[in-house]
């Protein structure tokens, strides 16, 4: 048998030297004042997209306590706006992939369900049902198209506040079939 260029015990120091290194990262891109993080250190862009990354990774690693889960949990929440929304920062455009990350950071540090937030979780539903066109599928905006990518964005956010019963399932699920080309269609297609 091949002998490997590490020992396990080598292996090991190594695997836990880069988690440092990784979770070190992560750590530093929170600006300590508004407690947003960032996608990187040169162009400094601050969003809830990188905060629910973020808090992904941290999770992931067992690592949430050595960052300012608090100050993030309070730049979520100004990310949300009058109509039940959330930005991709303060005063931004309600969006349903930014309610998405907002509510999934929420729900990592085990923040979204808690007394605190009903008073907001139904108005964030409504503005999530919303997005329910007539034809079944959901958009990310209002005057928005419907579309597939936006249909998950908004389905597990309303699986994450309990609310999916909202909106009419059968006719979400009709659209989402209807937007797959199976070999079939493809073939048939071709023909005519």
């Amino acid at each position: 048998m091949p002998s490997l260029p590490l020992t396990t015990k080598e292996l090991f120091n190594v695997l836990t030297f880069l988690l440092w290194y990784l979770t070190a990262d992560v750590i530093s891109l929170q600006n300590q004042d508004t407690g947003a993080f960032s996608g990187d250190h040169i162009y400094a862009e601050y969003d809830t997209r990188f905060t629910y990354c973020a808090f992904q990774i941290l999770a992931l690693v067992g690592a949430l306590d050595r960052t300012n889960v608090p100050l993030a949990v309070e730049y979520i929440h100004r990310c949300r706006n009058f109509d039940g929304g959330f930005g991709l920062a303060p005063r931004s455009e309600s969006h349903a992939g930014q309610i998405f990350t907002c509510l999934g950071a929420l729900a990592i540090v085990d923040q979204l369900n808690i007394e605190e937030n009903k008073s907001w979780l139904d108005s964030c539903g409504w503005w999530l049902c919303e997005r329910q066109l007539p034809l079944g599928g959901l958009n990310g905006r209002p005057e928005k198209l419907q579309d597939v990518c936006y249909s998950w964005w908004v389905l597990s956010s309303l699986k994450m506040i309990g609310k999916l019963s909202w909106i009419k399932a059968a006719d979400a699920a009709k659209f989402i079939i209807s937007a797959q080309v199976t070999p079939l269609v493809r073939t048939y297609r071709r023909t005519m």
